[in-house]
């Protein structure tokens, strides 16, 4: 497992926004709570709910998809290159796919 901190506009460390890597995933937490996530096998991209808790969230969660602006994620949204699932439903995802692992 590897964490880093995403960065400001300025090239600072942004506080309270982390990226977490395991094999074959990335999730990004803002103030500890699951907001997005990404296959890095697939290359499929989620969001919870939790993804628009405040302006900042959106910010950086839009950051960490390589989007533009937040308005960029909820177009992906709703064309489906980025799915809404809540944080149990993507950490299920996450285990099955370990579990199928040799």
């Amino acid at each position: 497992m590897f964490s880093s901190t995403l960065l400001t506009p300025n090239g600072k460390p942004a506080a309270n926004q982390v990226v977490i890597r395991v094999p074959g995933w990335q999730f990004f937490e803002s103030y500890e709570t699951l907001v997005a996530a990404e296959d890095t096998n697939t290359g499929e991209q989620f969001v919870t709910p939790a993804w628009t808790t405040s302006r900042t969230t959106k910010r950086y969660v839009a950051q960490f998809l390589r989007c533009d602006r937040p308005e960029d994620v909820r177009t992906r949204l709703n064309n489906g290159r980025v799915r809404l699932l809540e944080e149990k439903d993507i950490l299920q995802r996450v285990r099955r796919e370990r579990e199928q692992q040799p």
